[in-house]
C-alpha cells in the first residue's frame, strides 16, 4: 500500500528519473516476488530499466535482467532473444546478458544440465 501511495504521489509531482526508476523497479520485483505477476512485474521492469537507461544509470543492466527473467518465468523464453537484440538493450551485451540467453535457451529445452552449464 505504502509503495502504491509513494508511485500515486510520483506521478502527480515531479520525481526524479533515478527515484522514479527505483519506484518502478520495486514495484516489479514486489509483484514478481509476492504475487507471482510476472506479466504486471514486466512492466514495471521495463519502465524502470527506460528511466534508468534515460540517465545512463549502471542500474540499466539490472532492470534489463529482471525484464528477461520475468519473460522467462512466463514461459516466453523466445522474447529474450528479442529483447536482447533489440534498440535499448544492445548497449548492454555482455556476459550479464550471454548468461541470461543460456538460462532462456535451457529453459525453452526444458534441460536442467543445459541450466547448470549456463
Amino acid at each position: 500500500a505504502a509503495l502504491t501511495a509513494a508511485r500515486t504521489t510520483a506521478n502527480s509531482i515531479y520525481i526524479p528519473p533515478k527515484v522514479q526508476a527505483q519506484l518502478d523497479l520495486q514495484s516489479g520485483l514486489l509483484h514478481a516476488s509476492e504475487e507471482k505477476d510476472f506479466k504486471t512485474a514486466f512492466s514495471y521492469f521495463y519502465e524502470a530499466f527506460e528511466q534508468f537507461d534515460s540517465v545512463e544509470d549502471p542500474c540499466a543492466l539490472k532492470a534489463l535482467k529482471y525484464m528477461l527473467m520475468s519473460k522467462i518465468m512466463l514461459s516466453l523464453p523466445d522474447e529474450v532473444t528479442n529483447i536482447v537484440s533489440g534498440k535499448l538493450a544492445l548497449r548492454y551485451t555482455g556476459k550479464d546478458l550471454e548468461a541470461m540467453k543460456a538460462v532462456a535457451a535451457s529453459a525453452k529445452a526444458r534441460s536442467l544440465a543445459d541450466f547448470q552449464n549456463a
